[in-house]
């Protein structure tokens, strides 16, 4: 089962509505396991690859990203992680991923510190093939994070663990929206959603 570590009770089911189920992640404060692995992360910061914010429902686009070089090993399990720079005004964060095989988990932290993060997922089936993004029945996982757990300008840290034998790559698209601006992920990623009749 993949999961979204829950570090507090923010509600995603009523800001948008897609055809598919969702799941709800487990709530927990920050484990001394987890503060070990934000801690490693953090130290490596500016090592770690960099994925570009889209800035705005005019900009949305789709990237594969490579993480195996992010390799961080905490108490013997494997974590891999990407960065991003939020831009310097302020918005959601609303971004869609298809994993690599053998996705455990995933959670965000800020450059230098823990932070209130995501809260529930969506996971959707591609219905047909969308070029450059994936294949009809390939699985993606959709999130939004509000403005308000967002600072403008600020170092971010998106993390993963992989099973043993999985693989360390995401293709994602990573967008930062005027706050309030978009209600539904249709709105944002039309290309992923049956053409209308």
């Amino acid at each position: 089962m993949i999961k979204a570590i829950r570090f507090a009770a923010v509600v995603l089911l009523a800001w948008a509505w897609i055809p598919c189920f969702s799941a709800r992640a487990e709530e927990t404060e920050e484990s001394d396991g987890i503060r070990k692995v934000r801690i490693a992360l953090q130290e490596k910061f500016k090592k770690l690859p960099e994925v570009k914010v889209n800035s705005g429902k005019d900009h949305v686009s789709f990237a594969k990203v490579d993480l195996s070089g992010s390799l961080t090993e905490v108490d013997g399990e494997k974590y891999y992680a990407f960065r991003f720079q939020s831009l310097d005004e302020e918005g959601d964060l609303v971004w869609a991923f298809r994993p690599g095989k053998g996705l455990v988990s995933w959670y965000i932290f800020t450059e230098k510190e823990r932070m209130q993060g995501f809260s529930t997922f969506i996971d959707y089936i591609l219905p047909q093939d969308v070029e450059n993004v994936g294949k009809k029945g390939n699985g993606f996982v959709l999130q939004m994070l509000n403005h308000r757990n967002m600072k403008p300008g600020k170092g971010y840290i998106m993390w993963f663990k992989f099973k043993e034998g999985g693989e360390p790559q995401v293709t994602l698209s990573l967008n930062i929206v005027a706050k309030n601006s978009v209600s539904t992920y249709k709105e944002l990623f039309p290309m992923m959603y049956p053409p209308a009749n």
